[in-house]
């Protein structure tokens, strides 16, 4: 299926003036930084495809756009987030190569994060939920637990540990109520799943643009 490679680039453009807005750094700085996310298989920008879907199924879901022609149909693109991947390492690498200034540094993963899953939900229907240094300590706690990469905890543990990662970085740790209304925002954009007690991480999410 054809890909649109233009709206690809246009996305891409948009991207990277975004970050540079969202963690306070120029523009060529954010350049480097999605680059990177992307060599290192953090996230997956695909362009997005023209598709035969037919048009009142596409007016139903918005699918549906005008060039130069007439109506085109296609499908979205996709931003594909690796939340398995350690983050904590690769913060090192990022601030090393692009030279990030400021607060966001490699001594401070959790501002880094939390900025970063905060720019790609701004590319879509959960704009309303930012997240927070508390979610981003969760997110990294659960990382830890990458034996048979079952990436999942119990969730006084996973509390327990999310606090230990604040405090190591200067930060209030939870108390219960703070935490389960962490749990269900991150269970809301589909970061992490929540069964029988035990949270776990969801390894691929999916963002359309």
């Amino acid at each position: 299926m054809k890909k649109d490679i233009e709206a690809l680039l246009r996305f891409k453009a948009e991207a990277v003036e975004r970050l540079a807005s969202c963690l306070l750094i120029e523009n060529n700085e954010a350049e480097k930084l999605v680059q990177l996310l992307e060599v290192q298989d953090i996230i997956q920008i695909e362009a997005p495809e023209y598709t035969d879907t037919p048009a009142e199924v596409l007016m139903k879901s918005s699918q549906l756009r005008r060039d130069g022609l007439g109506m085109v149909s296609y499908k979205a693109g996709n931003i594909i987030v690796n939340t398995c991947s350690d983050w904590r390492e690769l913060m090192g690498t990022v601030a090393g190569a692009i030279g990030l200034k400021s607060v966001i540094d490699s001594r401070n993963p959790l501002l880094l994060v939390a900025g970063i899953i905060t720019w790609l939900l701004s590319f879509s229907n959960l704009i309303e939920y930012k997240i927070s240094e508390n979610s981003t300590a969760i997110i990294l706690a659960l990382q830890q637990h990458n034996e048979y990469k079952a990436y999942a905890a119990a969730e006084q543990q996973c509390m327990r540990e999310a606090n230990e990662i604040l405090s190591k970085h200067g930060y209030k740790e939870m108390d219960s109520n703070e935490f389960c209304k962490e749990i269900d925002c991150l269970c809301k954009i589909k970061c992490i799943g929540l069964s029988e007690g035990q949270v776990k991480l969801i390894e691929r999410v999916r963002f359309s643009y």
